[in-house]
């Protein structure tokens, strides 16, 4: 076990930084109730994926490319997905998640048809799909710990004025305009590239589940403020991704991401009973 923890220290690593960073992204996207189009992005992103590992591989692209030209593809679509869902929702006020649940299931079969097209795809959709942390390499699990850190330090720095944005978003309905240079113009920035890097390489599984289970699960918890919501999104993250993938290598027909789905929704579930228990005693004392 210890030599198989010290194999993947690079991809347990990684997985530990980005979790904690999508959950704080997601607890904004969730205050700003972008949940819904946020899985279609991300589904978009998935998309094009996909498309760009057929096209580089049926230009019989060399490894480098087939590496990180989907990055690209995966990017140009997640803005055009979310474009898209702008456009179809615009004056809409109600049954937004109508629109965007069919898109959702638009982008799937799409991705889908891909594969057929594109045969030696099929098992990339599981990849690209479920995610798989063990199947990353030094290289990439370097990017990736390095795109979890700038993200946790951006929003850890940010996250009063990136909140305020939100709660401007929840309340008029509307993004913020900034008459000069904003940080909280970086977020929609950092978004995409997290979606298109993540979908590809950690697949959208984690991707999606780091987003909003933990910040769906913080919400739980009354009687706190906003930095206890974030605190503890980003340190379930962290830890379900550390013990998801070390119940993996103990169990090794167990996948990487679905153990740490699992672990993510028991140890979040008996966090918050054992937090708002003791709540409870502690206002009965009072």
């Amino acid at each position: 076990m210890t030599e198989l923890v010290s194999i993947y220290k690079w991809a347990i690593l990684a997985g530990m930084l980005m979790a904690p960073a999508l959950a704080l992204i997601g607890a904004q996207l969730a205050a700003r109730d972008k949940a819904m189009q946020t899985l279609c992005v991300g589904q978009g992103a998935t998309l094009g994926v996909l498309l760009g590992l057929g096209f580089f591989k049926l230009l019989d692209a060399t490894e480098a490319w087939i590496a990180v030209g989907p990055f690209f593809t995966a990017g140009l679509f997640s803005v055009f997905t979310f474009l898209m869902t702008e456009r179809l929702v615009r004056k809409r006020q109600a049954s937004k998640n109508t629109v965007y649940s069919s898109l959702f299931a638009s982008l799937l079969a799409l991705g889908y048809l891909v594969c057929v097209l594109f045969p030696p795809l099929e098992s990339h959709m599981s990849q690209v799909f479920f995610g798989d942390l063990a199947t990353l390499s030094n290289s990439e699990a370097f990017v990736t710990s390095m795109l979890g850190l700038f993200a946790l330090g951006y929003i850890g720095r940010e996250w009063r004025v990136v909140s305020k944005d939100s709660f401007h978003q929840t309340v008029f309905g509307k993004e913020t305009v900034h008459t000069s240079f904003s940080p909280a113009q970086i977020f929609p920035w950092l978004l995409v590239v997290a979606l298109s890097f993540c979908v590809q390489y950690l697949g959208f599984l984690f991707t999606i589940a780091c987003l909003f289970l933990p910040t769906t699960l913080a919400t739980r918890i009354t009687g706190r403020g906003i930095r206890f919501h974030f605190l503890f999104s980003s340190i379930l993250a962290a830890v379900s991704a550390y013990g998801g993938f070390l119940l993996s290598l103990r169990f090794t027909r167990l996948p990487t991401v679905p153990a740490i789905v699992v672990v993510m929704i028991l140890l979040g579930s008996a966090s918050v009973y054992l937090l708002t228990l003791s709540h409870a005693v502690r206002l009965v004392q009072e």
